[in-house]
């Protein structure tokens, strides 16, 4: 399983917006634990290249704190889980996924 935060690297947390992320942080899951973690910048894309973004990198869920209603549908019509409004730490949001608490 793979999971992509809306990443801002100068806070080590979320952008504040799908759109305007400079970074994704990709997650590698194995056994529901972080296996290994990469970020990648994004150059600030528009949504339908971040949805492409995703999808080549296999992403299954996405994390971010605010998401357009356009960039939703793109998510949903590739099958893409996407949770909004999250804030805070990156690796700590993501942990707190695997244990179901998002």
């Amino acid at each position: 399983m793979k999971i992509a935060l809306a990443y801002d690297k100068e806070t080590n947390g979320f952008s504040p917006s799908f759109i305007r992320t400079g970074h994704f942080k990709f997650y590698e899951i194995e056994n529901r634990q972080i296996g290994s973690s990469e970020m990648i910048g994004t150059m600030k894309c528009d949504p339908e290249q971040l949805v492409g973004m995703l999808l080549m990198f296999e992403t299954d869920v996405l994390l971010c704190r605010r998401l357009d209603e356009a960039s939703a549908q793109l998510l949903q019509e590739e099958g893409i889980d996407y949770y909004t409004g999250l804030t805070g730490e990156a690796d700590l949001a993501v942990e707190q996924y695997l244990s179901g608490n998002i």
